[in-house]
């Protein structure tokens, strides 16, 4: 057994010997020395522990702009981890579900999974955004994946096939909202002439991927829906996005779009009332005439006001037509983005600069309009399909699909509606 004592006795001396009896240079060599040892013997198993973690284990982290960060967490949950969780969130059912429940909550925890002990930690970043992101880290001892790659499997065969996953693209990502079930196209009431064009559309983008490439065309379709209010163009990108087999993805400023339409492939991209993004509209962007200075005694109070709005008035239309500019590069500049899809939607035509409604950058537009009488009929016939329609009828003019529609999920019935809605039948 080595003598401590006399090992530190010798350690002295040695010292003492090497700074010939200097008393003030042997101190600060040996308080030198045992802060070495000090330090290392603390950072030792650290380190230890840490060389560990790097070579001898694997990681799989997601984080809650995608969805699958959601669909693992109910994975979990329905294997059972959460149960034995000692930190617990409520969870707000983003992955598809809708109903509140437990979710493994914030920190770090160790669970038995398929007889494997996890590591695995919920963690929310720092941050003043309003919807900071969480992060999900899962380790597991060994470097094969095949336990990842089951759990990830696992997960996406537990959700539904006929669901339709909803995204925002925010300061350039994807960032994941909601789950809902698929909308169908053959659900959508439209004019038979309207829902033929569509279908053509569609079909020969999905068909022709080919003949786009061998003729040099970009791969890509632009489609314009127009119409007022509560006449269904939302619920129609629903079914377009199902019919191609793709998920939607808004934006919300005109930034983003142009970003977005560089970036985004694998969604549907949808800009709603895009005129309202603050994309200008240069066939009608004239400057107003100047406007006269009124009274004497208040003339600095009479010209400030007019002069602040001219300014902001400016920079408007400045940012305008940079935004607008910026979308029309990324429709159709050097860069192609194969396979995007945009819809657009409007209350006016007339709204949108014609450069960016001419073909190529819009391919097909649509007006989603009032109930005619052929889309009357149709109505009744999908609610009611006992109720013996009049064969010629006159619906009032400007009756919107949704009013119809609340009004039978109140519980008016076929004969009613023809009164409310009809002038003639």
């Amino acid at each position: 057994m080595i003598d401590v004592g006399s090992l530190i006795q010798a350690s002295n001396a040695y010292v003492h010997t090497l700074v010939g009896g200097n008393e003030v240079a042997a101190g600060i060599i040996i308080s030198g020395l045992l802060g070495s040892l000090a330090f290392f013997a603390k950072s030792f198993p650290g380190d230890v522990y840490r060389f560990f973690v790097k070579h001898a284990t694997t990681q799989m982290t997601l984080n809650s702009s995608t969805e699958s960060y959601y669909q693992l967490l109910g994975f979990l949950d329905r294997e059972g981890l959460s149960e034995n969780s000692r930190f617990i969130n409520i969870g707000n059912g983003l992955w598809g579900h809708g109903d509140s429940s437990k979710q493994i909550g914030y920190g770090r925890q160790i669970f038995w999974y398929k007889k494997v002990p996890l590591v695995i930690e919920v963690e929310k970043e720092t941050s003043d955004s309003r919807s900071p992101k969480e992060f999900l880290h899962i380790t597991k001892f060994g470097r094969d994946h095949k336990l990842f790659n089951d759990m990830l499997e696992d997960s996406e065969m537990q959700g539904s096939k006929d669901e339709t996953s909803y995204y925002q693209y925010n300061d350039k990502y994807k960032e994941f909202i909601t789950k809902q079930k698929s909308r169908k196209l053959s659900t959508i009431i439209l004019p038979q002439k309207t829902r033929e064009e569509l279908r053509v559309i569609l079909d020969n983008f999905v068909e022709k991927e080919d003949w786009y490439l061998k003729h040099g065309i970009p791969y890509q379709l632009g489609i314009f829906l127009y119409g007022p209010p509560g006449t269904g163009k939302t619920t129609l990108i629903r079914a377009i996005a199902d019919y191609l087999g793709k998920d939607v993805c808004f934006v919300i400023n005109a930034v983003d779009m142009a970003t977005a339409a560089l970036r985004v492939n694998d969604s549907v991209l949808v800009a709603e009332e895009i005129d309202t993004l603050g994309i200008i509209n240069r066939d009608e962007d004239e400057p107003k005439d100047k406007q006269a200075n009124i009274g004497t005694s208040n003339s600095v109070v009479a010209t400030t006001e007019p002069e602040k709005a001219k300014s902001e008035e400016t920079v408007s239309r400045v940012y305008g037509r940079a935004a607008l500019g910026a979308l029309l590069t990324a429709l159709d500049g050097v860069i192609s983005n194969h396979g995007r899809v945009i819809i657009i939607t409007s209350n006016k035509e007339e709204s949108l600069d014609s450069a960016l409604m001419r073909p190529g950058r819009i391919d097909l537009k649509l007006e989603i309009g009032y109930l005619t009488e052929e889309t009357f009929k149709t109505t009744l016939s999908k609610f009611f399909p006992e109720y013996e329609i009049p064969e010629t009828i006159k619906v009032k003019d400007n009756v919107a699909p949704v009013d119809v529609q609340n009004k039978i999920i109140r519980g008016l019935g076929a004969q009613d509606l023809m009164e409310m809605y009809c002038d003639k039948f």
